[in-house]
C-alpha cells in the first residue's frame, strides 16, 4: 500500500468483503503460493480450483449453478483455465491477467519440474489468450490497470478481442497490478458479479 493507507487486508480481508455483500465465498492458496506446499505449476492450480470448486458446491445454501471465479494476475490465468475445464462456472472475473504464460521466468526448485520442455508446455496449453474464447456464452470480466508494471494493459486489450461474447473491459486508470487494493476494481467486480449471478437464477 502507498504511505499512509489503511493495511492491505489481503484475499482473505477481500473475501470477507464479498461475504458481507451476500456472495459466499471461498479464498484459498494455490499450491506453491502462501501457506500452500507443492510447486509453481498453473495446470495444478486449475486442479487445486476445480477441488475448491467442488467442496463450495458442496455446502449449504450455495447453489451450484451460480459458481463463480475471481482471480488476480496469475489467478486470473487459473480462472480461465478452469472455467474452460468446468461447464458448472456461471461468471469469471481476471484481473490484471496475463494474456501468455509461456514468458514467465523458470521455477527456482532446482527438483521441479522433472521435465522443463512439459512444465513449458503445460503453460502454453492454458495460455490465457488461447483459451478465454472457450469460456463464451458465460460472461466474462477483465479488468486491468492501465498503470500495471508487471502486466500491460495491452494484455487486457488482446484477452478482450480474443473472448467471446458476453465480455467487459474495464480499465482503471493510474492504477497499478495490485486491484484488491483499488476501491474501483473491486466494487466493480461485485456489483458486475451479483448482477450476472441474478441473471443465471432466471
Amino acid at each position: 500500500p502507498e504511505p499512509g493507507a489503511p493495511p492491505d487486508p489481503g484475499y482473505p480481508g477481500l473475501a470477507r468483503w464479498f461475504a458481507a455483500s451476500g456472495l459466499v465465498t471461498l479464498a484459498f492458496n494455490l499450491r506453491g503460493a502462501g501457506d500452500s506446499e507443492g510447486n509453481f505449476d498453473i495446470e495444478g492450480w486449475a486442479r487445486d480450483g476445480g477441488a475448491a470448486l467442488e467442496f463450495l458446491a458442496s455446502q449449504d445454501g450455495v447453489d451450484p449453478t451460480r459458481l463463480a471465479l475471481w482471480g488476480s494476475s496469475l489467478g486470473g490465468a487459473t480462472a480461465i483455465a478452469l472455467a474452460v475445464r468446468r461447464t458448472d462456472v456461471a461468471a469469471v472475473v481476471a484481473c490484471s491477467t496475463p494474456a501468455r504464460l509461456e514468458l514467465l521466468s523458470n521455477p527456482e526448485d532446482a527438483d521441479f519440474p522433472p521435465s522443463l520442455d512439459e512444465w513449458q508446455e503445460g503453460l502454453r496449453r492454458v495460455s490465457p489468450l488461447q483459451q478465454v474464447g472457450y469460456i463464451a456464452p458465460r460472461p466474462l470480466l477483465l479488468i486491468h490497470g492501465t498503470a500495471d508494471p508487471m502486466v500491460p494493459f495491452s494484455d487486457a486489450q488482446a484477452l478482450y478481442d480474443a473472448a467471446g461474447e458476453p465480455k467487459s473491459l474495464r480499465s482503471i486508470a493510474g492504477a497499478g497490478h495490485r486491484l484488491r487494493n483499488v476501491p474501483e476494481a473491486v466494487e466493480g467486480a461485485r456489483e458486475w458479479l451479483m448482477g450476472r449471478l441474478r441473471l443465471a437464477s432466471q
